[in-house]
């Protein structure tokens, strides 16, 4: 009996032991399991704060380039705008200097016509209201051989309005 008592004691502390080692396993793997599953919760939470870092940045970023587009788009603006006016006022410079030259033209044909004196038949002085023109000679012989004056005509020459009238 002392023997059965002595085996089911050791079978006892067997089993106990067993038993232990059960639980201490089945720890283990609990341990095991939620160290595996809190691993990626923890990656999946610091991933998830480094792209609301990212998100942020970018979204910094996205301002600045909206603002510096906003400064370029303002800056091309004033600069058409700009082009623009130097565009009109070449525009109104080409016309009123074709209108001073078409004025200067009609006031030196009045002027030469009052006002002339022929010296031959063929040389003649024709003057202008622009001093750099006065009392310039045209020999009207030779201009009427090639064909561009009319016969008997005084022309005046305006080389201050070139390719105009």
């Amino acid at each position: 009996m002392q023997r059965h008592h002595h085996e089911s004691l050791c079978q006892r502390k067997q089993t106990e032991r067993a038993k232990m080692d059960a639980v201490r396993s089945a720890a283990r793997v609990a341990d095991l399991l939620v160290a595996t599953v809190d691993g990626g919760v923890q990656e999946l939470y610091i991933n998830e704060k480094r792209i609301e870092l990212e998100a942020r940045a970018l979204l910094a970023t996205i301002a600045w380039y909206r603002k510096q587009t906003d400064q370029w788009l303002a800056a091309t603006n004033a600069i058409n705008s700009v082009l623009k006016e130097i565009g009109d006022f070449e525009n109104w410079m080409k016309i009123m200097d074709f209108d001073s030259c078409l004025s200067d033209g009609l006031q030196a044909d009045a002027f030469r016509t009052m006002h002339y004196d022929r010296r031959s038949k063929y040389d003649a002085i024709v003057v202008t209201g622009d001093a750099r023109f006065t009392r310039l000679h045209v020999h009207q012989l030779e201009l009427e051989k090639t064909n561009l004056l009319l016969p008997g005509t005084l022309y005046p020459l305006q080389e201050h309005c070139p390719g105009k009238l």
